[in-house]
């Protein structure tokens, strides 16, 4: 999602697009996020890309939850940060990491993030998935957001995936 099209302020409500109930991707609206924790980074969100997940979704192949924002492959710049945060500042541009490892679960205590079963043990918090994302002009966070070194990781992860089925074009 580009919102340079149509910029909000702080006072106004932010479109945004959701999940909607009736099993469908529906144009909402959402007061604009505000920082909430100490360690929360406020974006505005540049970009979202359309993820094979949000495809899946769409097209019946996996469930969606109801109400929640979509969008979870984004890039922004960071326009506040909560007292705690010192790895980043205003104007910073990022990419976030939408996969909220809780840090307490057996997985995350054996360095395994990725296998994080969440705070609650019903899964880990992943945004546009099973909370709130980025298809939406803001995004506030705690924790989910990398520097813009961190996009290669995506290309590098999401590429031979993306290609495998791809073939050279056959000419007569």
């Amino acid at each position: 999602m580009n919102t340079d099209v149509a910029e909000v302020t702080q006072t106004q409500k932010m479109p945004v697009l959701i999940w909607s109930q009736a099993g469908r991707l529906e144009l909402s609206s959402r007061e604009i996020p505000q920082i909430q924790h100490p360690s929360d980074v406020k974006i505005k969100i540049h970009m979202t890309g359309i993820c094979g997940t949000d495809l899946a979704v769409i097209t019946g192949k996996e469930p969606g939850i109801g109400g929640v924002i979509r969008g979870h492959e984004a890039v922004g710049i960071v326009t506040e940060t909560g007292p705690e945060v010192s790895r980043l500042k205003p104007g910073d541009r990022v990419v976030i990491d939408p996969n909220e490892s809780c840090g307490k679960c057996r997985f995350c205590l054996r360095g395994k993030r990725n296998l994080c079963v969440g705070p609650d043990g019903r899964g880990m918090p992943i945004a546009g998935l099973n909370k709130d994302g980025t298809f939406a002009p803001w995004f506030v966070d705690a924790g989910v957001v990398r520097t813009q070194a961190a996009g290669i990781c995506e290309l590098g992860s999401c590429s031979p995936y993306g290609t495998a089925g791809l073939r050279p074009p056959q000419f007569p």
